[in-house]
């Protein structure tokens, strides 16, 4: 049975996520990019940071090259070390925390009508009831 949901964003969403529930969030998109952009911002001023870290410096200031597409990019003197340090980057896990705001979850849950019921009863889920 498929159920029609309109979730309240926050600890239920937590749990579904933690039990390996597939979701899918309808967000506008602003609302993302007020997530995720902070994020995406650091993301890169630590890849800034780890470039001019492993770049050959030249008079105090890291060498440059044009690449073969045109654009300047920075000389690294261990590009390989450069590589698994922002390939650790990627790897950090991070949590965005999600504001309280109807969230609509499209598509086929495979949630149990137990657990369903649970979340109804909780409050943390509504729905119309039927099937979608």
């Amino acid at each position: 049975m498929k159920h029609a949901v309109l979730f309240r964003a926050g600890p239920a969403l937590i749990r579904l996520a933690g039990r390996s529930v597939p979701i899918t969030v309808a967000l506008k998109v602003r609302r993302v990019l007020r997530l995720v952009m902070p994020e995406l911002e650091a993301l890169d001023a630590a890849r800034q940071e780890l470039l001019t870290r492993h770049a050959i410096q030249r008079d105090g200031a890291p060498a440059m090259m044009q690449g073969a597409n045109g654009e300047m990019h920075y000389r690294l003197a261990d590009p390989a070390a450069f590589g698994r340090e922002w390939a650790a980057l990627l790897e950090d896990e991070v949590v965005l925390e999600l504001p309280s705001i109807p969230l609509t979850l499209f598509g086929e849950m495979e949630i149990a009508t137990a657990d369903l019921d649970a979340l109804l009863d909780a409050g943390c889920v509504s729905g119309d009831g039927g099937d979608a």
